[in-house]
């Protein structure tokens, strides 16, 4: 309220000044009872310390302005290490043999390269396999007999163990869905699969029995061993 604004209500009479007191008395302990209950947690009442907001608030600079992402002013620069050689698939190699200013000859100096790297997936990702039990027929038996498959090809079942550990690194790690993790298998591998098998795959590695071991994925890709499982995994089940 503005000094001119008091004086018009104290020149008004007394009725409107204590109707005046009595309203701004009013709004003040209802903005009081307002404050208090937003002020509450589960330090200074019997909230439980879930019910706490735990927003934080935005970090502005010293100017006031919102942090642009990226680097800062006056931090030092942080940059991706480069891949070493022996990971490395091709090598491209680009010369001069001009110079691009003035079309003169060029001599080659001893300092190191400019340098590029690039990752690309790889067309065909996944291997395939087939196991076939052909049947024969026995003159003593009067039967059809089929050779056994090897132990190790029925406990695994459809997903061998390299393909079973990222099931597991997708849902412990990325926190993804069965669903996801079917878009995904369906999409990137072509493999149609159900969110039920996903589910066997993901509690039979979750068995107290199962041995973890640290299993290389790949050429350069290498994954910590609480999801490199070993092939004896057991897959009991093969339909999906």
């Amino acid at each position: 309220m503005k000094p001119q604004q008091a004086l018009a209500i104290y020149k008004a009479g007394q009725d409107v000044v204590v109707k005046t007191l009595c309203d701004m008395d009013a709004k003040i302990k209802s903005q009081e009872i307002t404050i208090a209950k937003l002020s509450k947690n589960s330090s200074n009442s019997g909230k439980r310390p879930s019910s706490d907001d735990i927003t934080k608030p935005k970090s502005k600079n010293k100017d006031g302005n919102k942090r642009k992402i990226g680097g800062q002013p006056g931090h030092p620069r942080h940059e991706r290490p480069l891949f070493p050689e022996e990971l490395i698939n091709d090598f491209h190699d680009h010369e001069l043999d001009r110079c691009p200013i003035c079309n003169g000859n060029v001599i080659f100096v001893d300092a190191e390269p400019r340098i590029i790297q690039q990752v690309e997936l790889k067309e065909v990702f996944i291997t395939t396999e087939e196991h076939r039990s052909y049947p024969c027929w026995c003159e003593v038996c009067q039967k059809i007999h089929y050779a056994s498959f090897p132990p190790e090809v029925v406990k695994q079942g459809l997903f061998k163990p390299r393909i079973t550990a990222l099931v597991a690194y997708m849902s412990n790690v990325c926190h993804a869905s069965f669903s996801t993790m079917r878009k995904f298998f369906r999409y990137f591998f072509l493999i149609k699969i159900s969110r039920g098998y996903l589910s066997k795959v993901f509690q039979k590695v979750r068995k107290p029995g199962i041995r973890k071991t640290g299993t290389n994925f790949g050429h350069g890709f290498s994954k910590p061993s609480f999801m490199c499982y070993s092939e004896s995994t057991n897959h009991e089940d093969q339909k999906c």
